[in-house]
C-alpha cells in the first residue's frame, strides 16, 4: 500500500513539474514575441520619423 501511495506522489509532481516546464516554455516564447514587438515598435522612434 505505502508503495502504491509513494508512486502516486511521484507521479503527481512528475506532472506538475511538467506543467510548470511547458508554463515556463510559454512564458519565454511570449517575452521573445513581446520584444520583437518592441523592437518594431521603438525602432523607427530611434530613427527619429515619429517624434
Amino acid at each position: 500500500m505505502r508503495q502504491a501511495v509513494a508512486l502516486r506522489i511521484a507521479y503527481r509532481q512528475l506532472c506538475f513539474r511538467r506543467v510548470l516546464v511547458s508554463d515556463v516554455v510559454k512564458l519565454d516564447r511570449n517575452i521573445i514575441t513581446h520584444r520583437a514587438f518592441l523592437m518594431v515598435v521603438f525602432m523607427p522612434a530611434g530613427t527619429g520619423r515619429y517624434e
